[in-house]
């Protein structure tokens, strides 16, 4: 079930764009880079390992304000166990001898709200939730001794995301950030994870 048509997609996408380039004026902008470590859950925990990703973030901290909006876009990958695969050869009953590796690619494009706690201390504490776009990728490759082929199917769903973060200080404009949460995806498959991030946050 495809939740989302690439022309709305492209709509709200413009105006997330010009929103984010208006407010800029009266924000203190910093950006993230953080590695994530993917623990699936729901559905997508029957079928498929932990996985792994990488997250880039901008946030914008309004001024004399405990609130701050960032806009984020990640990319993660799980592979399907070895039982499911092995599930997945013996269903096709190929008439040549194929292995399967089956990847789910999550690509989230969130708009988040947070709370920020102690925003003037070195510990900084982050509360709040995204909303946005998931991009879920399913590819299955087949492998043979003379042959390799796959496939690929797009989906697109509305995301959610609750998540509360740590931020340390250590320099003036550079800290550690370190942020855990749960990317639900609303509608057909439950692509659903928790996920834990670590990086870099740098004052622009």
């Amino acid at each position: 079930m495809k939740l989302l048509s690439k022309s709305f997609i492209k709509q709200i996408s413009l105006i997330v764009s010009v929103l984010f380039l208006s407010i800029t004026a009266y924000t203190q902008v910093s950006m993230s880079i953080t590695g994530n470590y993917n623990i699936a859950t729901f559905d997508l925990q029957n079928n498929f390992q932990n996985g792994y990703g990488a997250t880039a973030e901008i946030f914008y901290n309004f001024h004399d304000s405990p609130f701050m909006a960032s806009l984020s876009f990640s990319t993660n990958s799980f592979r399907a166990t070895s039982e499911y695969e092995a599930q997945m050869k013996e269903y096709q009953n190929d008439a040549v001898d194929l292995n399967y590796q089956i990847h789910t690619l999550v690509t989230p494009i969130h708009l988040a709200a947070d709370y920020h706690f102690f925003r003037e201390k070195k510990l900084q504490v982050l509360m709040g939730i995204g909303l946005g776009l998931n991009i879920v990728t399913d590819k299955v490759k087949q492998v043979g001794q003379y042959t390799s082929d796959y496939t690929k199917d797009i989906q697109y769903y509305f995301g959610v995301n609750p998540h509360f973060g740590l931020i340390y200080q250590f320099e003036k404009d550079l800290g550690v950030l370190l942020k855990t949460g749960c990317n639900r995806s609303l509608g057909g498959n439950n692509v659903s994870y928790a996920d834990i991030r670590l990086g870099l946050i740098y004052k622009i």
